[in-house]
């Protein structure tokens, strides 16, 4: 059991992500795994009623579909207690011991969900303490997660559903402390990443075997609950409306309702243009800032947006959001009044800027939103392995919704947040250091861009909102997010995020954050003072039903914004379509994506095959099958006119031969590499990288074909279906940046070619 409980410790320390050096689904697969084998286990020695077994299988189902389902860590911890749980009820009371003790650790992670405060308030501490132990030893200041004070308080509390009575507390809690203070200044000695890796393993290694020492002798009172007690459904229900009422200022609402928000750009000296791709050369589209399609996006998703670059100060009332985006010269005291006072009466205030003050913009945004107490640092955040990944985490209630991938953030300033129940921290990155601005670099001033001794290491705040008066200010450290060839991927967060900004009720946010503090308060001195089974049973189920509940609300409101539009193109990215999502990259897709909007379209990436209206799906390189309910919607949205564009080689056909071999199309297994082959209709002469040549029965029609030696065979193939069409290209290559068009690069047969595809699929 010891080596179990331990396992157990560890795989929720991962799900908390304090374990960097696992993925997630490896804990996942991990915690299903050890479930599995309990039950194996339990199946083969307790006979057991039938009463027992529908309890338990119905606590283990729940928490197994929490793991497989979510992604956020108080659900996920909260869903292994609740899993234990039911292991626990089929024939293993020991392991009520490690559900109580997981079920603290979820509650915690709830805390820190919903009062996010709390977290930025702890990593105040960790800078602080860290700055005092490593600076003489030329440290760096580590935020929490970089410093393993948020390890410790979470092994903390997984010792507090483990250890019997206040003595034991006491003495098992200081030397896991006296072994953080120890470590700390030794972590000082190595680089900032190097020595937080050894501080947490260490600390986590040693802390958790002192954690679950001695704990085969844990004894149980009640250990076989006949039932739960007869509060568990009052207790749910009041827990779950008051979780709801809690969340409720959160959820837009304006939105929801036929009027249209009135957004205004504020155009105050931008440091970059609004400029569109259909503006700009080839192969310039990324050399400037430009963010030309921004309120174009928002249009597509209901809101009214207007530019302007004087606007009269008495008419602002008449927005509901207002956005600054890079200010280049500083407000009047008339101007910043007038935009302080707009979010006090209940408007959405959006400032964006960039790293390192360049262009004077961070001066500019903190001299507008001193008041408010959120600024720009004069530095450069950057992820210490240079790709942000998935260690860009969003804040409630984005997170429920959307992912690192909807947030491409590149290298922005580092945002400096007060300590308020009214802050709600937006982005954060992890693993991140804070390199400082060089004001004698002509290069916008950047610094050396590389992780130093002594340079703060850790958790930053990327984008941060407060609530001011009965309105929100939210300020972006970055403005990648914003500019054109990134709004493909971000657009509906953006949406959501103007939609949050117009709609939810700021004025309540405090109150509302109480509330769910004294909740989850009464709910632990409860969890502490019972040792009773069912109790810790009842809890475990109440609590993740009212943060399932929280998610589910969160999904509805922050997810229901549908764009419209009849020029509407989808990018495929739920079938492990083997491209990279990371700007400019040569194996990305950003020339596929700037050709789309040259051409007039909108692209959006979606994991899943749009329905309702006609458009245009393209999916590049899918290597995951297309289960048989997505053929049969491809199948209505061909019918009803859309569109599908496929780019697809060898190794990649499986995953589509069972869409197209039913329709005639098949593929040969040679590849022709770097030729030039022959649009006949068109005249047109694309180069493909590397094309596989496609076999095609009729009625396919030819667009293209490849001559050899040993005939001619065909490349890129079509076919009309019901009203819509089918293009496939036999070439995952074509559609990558390298073959399209990149920063100063393009290729002008290709680019012609894709846009007579994509005219050729238009309805």
């Amino acid at each position: 059991m010891f080596w179990v409980y331990l396992l157990l410790l560890w795989i929720t320390l991962g799900f908390a992500g304090e374990i960097p050096w696992l993925s997630l689904p490896t804990f996942k697969a991990i915690a299903i795994s050890l479930i599995g084998v309990e039950l194996v286990y339990l199946a083969a020695k307790f006979p057991l009623s039938p009463r027992r077994i529908a309890w338990g299988f119905f606590f283990v189902g729940c928490g197994v579909a929490s793991i497989l389902l979510q992604n956020q860590p108080h659900l996920l911890v909260l869903g292994l207690s609740a899993a234990i749980v039911g292991l626990s009820w089929l024939g293993e009371p020991r392991f009520f011991g490690a559900a109580k003790s997981i079920f603290l650790a979820g509650w915690w992670l709830t805390v820190l969900c919903y009062v996010p405060p709390l977290a930025l308030a702890i990593d105040e501490l960790s800078w602080e303490i860290s700055s005092h132990i490593c600076g003489p030893f030329g440290g760096s200041a580590l935020s929490s997660t970089a410093s393993g004070l948020s390890a410790l308080i979470l092994l903390l509390w997984l010792g507090m559903g483990l250890w019997k009575g206040g003595r034991e507390a006491i003495r098992r809690l200081v030397p896991i402390i006296a072994l953080f203070f120890l470590l700390l200044p030794i972590s000082g000695l190595f680089r900032p990443e190097l020595g937080s890796a050894f501080l947490k393993a260490g600390l986590l290694g040693v802390g958790c075997l002192w954690v679950t020492k001695g704990l085969v002798r844990e004894e149980l009172v009640d250990p076989w609950p006949g039932r739960l007690p007869r509060w568990s459904i009052p207790m749910g229900l009041l827990t779950l409306l008051a979780l709801g009422a809690a969340v409720a200022p959160l959820m837009p609402a304006s939105t929801m309702s036929d009027k249209k928000a009135q957004v205004l750009f504020w155009d105050h000296e931008m440091l970059g243009t609004w400029n569109t791709p259909a503006d700009q050369p080839l192969g310039e589209v990324f050399s400037e800032a430009a963010f030309g399609l921004l309120p174009e996006y928002l249009r597509l998703y209901g809101f009214e947006s207007i530019v302007q670059t004087d606007p009269p100060l008495e008419k602002l009332d008449s927005y509901e959001v207002i956005v600054v985006i890079n200010p280049g010269a500083s407000f009047s005291d008339q101007e910043r009044a007038a935009l302080l006072d707009f979010a006090q009466r209940g408007g959405g205030l959006l400032v964006m800027g960039d790293h390192t003050n360049i262009g004077g913009v961070g001066d500019s945004i903190n001299g507008l939103l001193r008041p408010v107490g959120l600024g720009l640092k004069f530095d450069s955040a950057i992820h210490v392995y240079g790709d942000w990944g998935d260690d860009l985490k969003l804040g409630f209630p984005f997170s429920p919704v959307y992912e690192a991938a909807d947030v491409p953030v590149s290298v922005g300033a580092s945002v400096q947040a007060p300590l308020s129940l009214g802050v709600v921290p937006l982005v954060m990155g992890r693993q991140a250091f804070s390199d400082p601005g060089n004001p004698d670099n002509p290069q916008g001033f950047l610094g050396n861009m590389r992780l130093d001794r002594g340079e703060a290491y850790g958790t930053l705040v990327l984008a941060a909102a407060r609530r001011w008066g009965k309105g929100w200010v939210a300020l972006f450290g970055d403005t990648s997010p914003f500019q054109n060839p990134v709004l493909p991927r971000s657009s509906k967060f953006i949406a959501a995020l103007v939609a949050w900004l117009s709609g939810s009720k700021a004025r309540w946010i405090e109150v509302s954050r109480l509330m769910i503090g004294v909740l989850l308060f009464l709910l632990l001195i409860w969890a502490l003072v019972s040792r009773a089974p069912g109790v810790t049973m009842t809890l475990a189920l109440v609590l993740l039903g009212g943060n399932w509940a929280g998610s589910i609300w969160a999904q509805q409101g922050m997810g229901g914004l549908t764009p419209t539009s009849e020029q509407l193109a989808y990018i495929d990215w739920g079938h492990c379509n083997f491209v990279s999502l990371e700007p400019l990259h040569e194996e990305g897709m950003d020339g596929l994506l700037i050709s789309l909007l040259r051409e007039g379209w909108f692209p959006l990436f979606t994991k899943s095959v749009p329905t309702g209206s006609p458009c245009l799906y393209i999916s590049v390189c899918p290597t995951k099958r297309f289960s048989r309910a997505e053929r049969v919607r491809l199948r209505r949205l061909l019918d009803c006119g859309g569109e599908l564009l496929l780019g697809t080689g060898w190794d990649s056909f499986p995953a589509v031969e069972d869409l197209l071999e039913p329709l005639g199309l098949s593929m040969e297994g040679r590849p022709l590499a770097s030729v030039r082959a022959r649009a006949p209709a068109e005249d047109l002469s694309p180069v493909f990288p590397l094309v596989w040549p496609l076999r095609l029965t009729p009625p396919w029609r030819s667009l293209a074909e490849v001559a050899t030696s040993e005939g001619t065979w065909p490349v890129a193939a079509f076919l009309k279906v019901g009203e819509g069409k089918i293009v496939v290209v036999g070439s995952r290559e074509f559609f990558l940046t390298n073959a399209l068009e990149g920063k100063g690069t393009y290729v002008l047969e290709n680019l012609a070619f894709l846009d007579f595809l994509i005219e050729g699929a238009k309805p």
